[in-house]
């Protein structure tokens, strides 16, 4: 630890920063909440996280070096919001990739359920 100053022990301390690949918002043949429409942070919020539930179903759970996220985007109409695979080593790498290539093209009945409950529930809320 000699010859090292303060900051270069808390960099030292500090975790790499993650890569990540950007999957969507929902399978590709779907059509997705649109920025700027009403209500569009709740829906697109709901939308992801039942598409990371579908992932999951079909791809598998993400590897220790991988985690299926919601992440926030900054936009000219305001913020978006889509899956992304943070990754950290190869095999998590190799995740994110197919994720992204394999990913369903349409929502599941599974999917398609979930989303019929979470958005009464959701738009409910938002009525009270």
């Amino acid at each position: 630890m000699f010859g090292m100053t303060f900051g270069d022990v808390l960099r030292s301390k500090q975790r790499p920063m993650r890569d990540y690949v950007t999957i969507g918002s929902a399978p590709a043949d779907e059509v997705p909440a649109q920025v700027g429409s009403e209500n569009y942070a709740s829906k697109a919020l709901v939308e992801c996280k039942v598409y990371i539930e579908q992932l999951k179903r079909e791809l598998g759970d993400p590897p220790l070096g991988a985690q299926l996220k919601t992440k926030a985007f900054p936009h000219d109409y305001g913020t978006y919001h889509e899956v992304v695979c943070f990754y950290d080593d190869h095999e998590g790498r190799a995740y994110a990739l197919r994720c992204e290539s394999e990913g369903p093209l349409l929502w599941d009945n599974i999917s398609q359920q979930r989303l019929a409950h979470l958005f009464a529930e959701d738009l409910g809320h938002i009525e009270d």
